[in-house]
């Protein structure tokens, strides 16, 4: 069935041969993606016949050294930005794949910001969505379409967000319970909150515009946005996470994708497998009973934190409507609560 929706990637973009266990689906013929560990797969919402794919040539170009990982190109995916037919297609693609392989992670790159139709057909129901963007393609009708498909625990992070780049419609939306927002500056300051984001997600959306101006895949800037480390530190925490299973990258701004940045998703996407080696069981996948349960008094609330000794993550357990929900948490929020204080994307739980 994929072969038929996927476009196949271009010979000519694939210049040397990088090993086995990076796959790619090319004229006349589909790997078997069934068992694979990563898929990866293009969406191009312009025509650009004649043109190679920069991203495949770019990640053909690096050595695919996590043999360990095995994954699997499926080729591009046109598609129409708007209306019931992205956002019904892309569920019923993402509903086969996920039939076929529910194990496999998933790395998307799209040659423009999604459009919320294909958001809302996408996302999962009670997913947990990580979104990383400054801000300057974000609309009200983005975090509604990530909002209004979540039930129970549904919930969205925006990381990296600095407001200037924002619309006032949109700023009052991050007063909503459910949106939880990290400056760009808590991202530096804070050495593990990517990890721990990262924990907390199901669907992780980012644009390159993330990427600091000036950065490439070889050399960084001291400019405003992500550096080349922290870039692939991202992927390889989407990599290392037991809970988040799809990410989707978009360039700058409708245009040709710029060749630097192909050679950055190119290495972001080297990271994921990198990560996907690394990765340590960890909870929810564990037993409840291996984490250490210390209780404190912060603002006026008991708190019950758990500790996994293996691999010194933290987590608090939060009141939800009918159920309880357990937050990953920073060594910073930890420390803050043992003093005596909620972080405030803690304690607007309790209030």
């Amino acid at each position: 069935m994929l072969e038929e929706i996927f476009l196949p990637v271009d010979r000519k973009a694939l210049t040397r041969s990088n090993g086995v266990r990076l796959q790619w689906h090319i004229p006349g013929f589909m790997p078997p993606w069934e068992e694979a560990d990563l898929l990866i797969f293009g969406i191009r919402t312009r025509s650009r016949d004649g043109e190679d794919p920069f991203v495949c040539r770019e990640l053909n170009r690096l050595e695919w050294g996590r043999t360990e990982v095995r994954a699997v190109h499926l080729g591009i995916l046109p598609v129409d930005t708007s209306g019931e037919q992205s956002r019904n297609w892309l569920k019923n693609i993402k509903h086969y794949i996920r039939e076929n392989n529910p194990r496999a992670k998933i790395l998307i790159y799209a040659d423009r910001v999604p459009s919320a139709f294909m958001l809302e057909g996408w996302l999962d129901e009670d997913g947990r969505t990580v979104l990383f963007s400054p801000g300057s393609h974000l609309t009200p009708e983005h975090v509604w379409a990530v909002l209004g498909r979540k039930t129970g625990q549904g919930h969205l992070h925006i990381a990296g967000i600095q407001i200037y780049h924002t619309e006032k419609d949109f700023n009052r939306l991050l007063t909503f319970g459910e949106v939880d927002i990290w400056r760009l500056s808590d991202l530096k300051k804070e050495a593990d909150l990517m990890e721990t984001l990262m924990r907390d997600a199901g669907t992780v959306l980012c644009g390159m515009d993330m990427l600091a101006f000036g950065v490439t895949a070889n050399v960084s800037h001291p400019v405003a946005g992500f550096d080349i480390y922290d870039w692939v530190g991202m992927f390889y925490h989407f990599g290392m996470s037991p809970t988040a299973s799809d990410m989707w990258v978009w360039e700058k701004a409708p245009g040709d994708y710029p060749e630097k940045d192909a050679g950055a998703l190119a290495m972001g996407i080297w990271h994921i497998a990198d990560g996907m080696k690394n990765k340590t069981e960890d909870f929810p996948f564990i037993d409840r009973n291996r984490l250490q349960k210390v209780e404190i008094m912060a603002d006026g609330h008991n708190i019950e934190l758990y500790l996994n000794p293996d691999t010194r993550h933290w987590w608090v357990k939060l009141p939800k409507v009918g159920a309880s929900y357990w937050m990953p948490v920073t060594q910073k929020a930890v420390e803050t609560m043992r003093k005596g204080f909620l972080p405030f994307h803690i304690l607007k739980h309790f209030v």
